[in-house]
């Protein structure tokens, strides 16, 4: 294994070769192979925007038109990027729409070539044709992958049963945080914030403004870009216009915001697409209980109990979310006992370090 190969969709190499680099889990086990001297390189999607002559390009537009499913190929597949995949060893491509768009290459590329999946399975729609066309799509693509490496359960036994065939290509690797930096501080700080965190469209908006409109007691703070500045917000919530790719806040500037909350919010829509993991085990790292609506994708059962580790929203309306708010908000007995076990869960199954050796045991076997 001399050369391994990062394609992301963006926002890395910069901060890499600024050395500014602050929690490490968006990089996933890249910092480490770095660390562990591994010859790596990244390649990123072209910002430019291609040529309505690419061929890559029209071949995109026809292909999602009849798939519903995201391709970049005239944005990845150029002269320079071509040339240090062709010398590569391993190659992780850090999600579907990666994957998907490295098709072509896959195909009559000499690489080990390894998929984060993360939501592949979402997007079905209502025409029949087009969900046989997906399938089809997706059968090729893991055809031609090493691995497989799915970031939620329900998803990998979905391919399981979808794909029986190929299951030995399947992998469930949970997604995992750098535990080090997302840790509570010794400065005193007073907790009395609560706090939503995401971007990603399976977050339930407006359930969580309806949470906030029925607690003018409570103050909120909202990081996210899924709202509209210009929205009638009430008075009680603070709106953060931020994203991970946008940097407007940096990591240490989402910590101080943890260390003033007292819960953290995760409302989703009930899809199969593991969401939240990634702001769940941040504050369970910070010692901020979680609540989390009780979803078929959520990433990892087997080590979250309710109201032990986490508390699960389950019927997610507004009405029990308050409910739930108001029992736990000044029971600080309940929350201190969910804040010291959500703190040992990551540290036990989600830190960085048990991703990197999970994934070095995939690609050696």
């Amino acid at each position: 294994m001399n050369k391994i190969v990062y394609v992301f969709k963006g926002g890395r190499k910069e901060t890499l070769e600024n050395n500014s680099i602050e929690a490490k889990e968006f990089y996933y086990g890249l910092t480490r192979f770095q660390e562990n001297k591994f010859n790596t390189s990244i390649i990123e999607l072209d910002k430019k925007n291609p040529s309505i002559f690419n061929i890559f390009y029209i071949a995109d537009k026809i292909l999602y038109k009849i798939s519903n499913l995201p391709f970049f190929s005239s944005k990845f597949l150029t002269f320079e990027n071509i040339k240090i995949l062709k010398n590569a060893d391993v190659v992780f491509l850090v999600n579907e729409s990666i994957a998907i768009s490295s098709l072509p290459y896959l195909i009559f590329n000499k690489s080990k070539n390894y998929m984060f999946a993360m939501g592949i399975f979402s997007r079905e729609t209502k025409n029949k044709l087009i969900n046989k066309i997906q399938k089809s799509i997706m059968k090729v693509l893991f055809k031609h992958l090493e691995k497989v490496i799915f970031l939620g359960q329900p998803e990998y036994k979905q391919a399981c049963i979808s794909f029986p065939k190929l299951k030995n290509k399947f992998e469930f690797l949970p997604f995992a945080i750098d535990h080090e930096f997302w840790s509570e501080s010794e400065e005193s700080v007073k907790k009395d914030k609560i706090i939503f965190v995401g971007n990603d469209t399976n977050r339930n908006i407006d359930l969580l403004i309806e949470i906030s409109r029925k607690l003018p007691d409570k103050n909120f703070i909202f990081v996210t870009s899924l709202i509209k500045e210009n929205k009638n917000l009430p008075k009680n919530i603070t709106l953060i216009n931020s994203s991970w790719h946008n940097s407007y806040l940096t990591d240490s500037e989402l910590k101080k915001l943890y260390l003033q909350s007292k819960l953290s919010l995760v409302p989703l829509k009930n899809t199969i697409q593991p969401s939240g993991q990634s702001v769940t085990l941040q504050s369970m790292s910070m010692g901020v209980p979680v609540m989390i609506s009780e979803t078929k994708g959520f990433w990892d059962i087997h080590n979250f109990f309710d109201e032990k580790n986490i508390v699960f929203i389950k019927n997610n309306d507004a009405d029990e979310w308050v409910n739930k708010i108001n029992n736990y908000y000044d029971a600080k007995e309940k929350l201190d006992s969910i804040a010291k076990n959500s703190r040992k869960t990551v540290i036990s199954n989600y830190k960085i370090e048990t991703f990197y050796n999970k994934l070095i045991e995939i690609i050696n076997n």
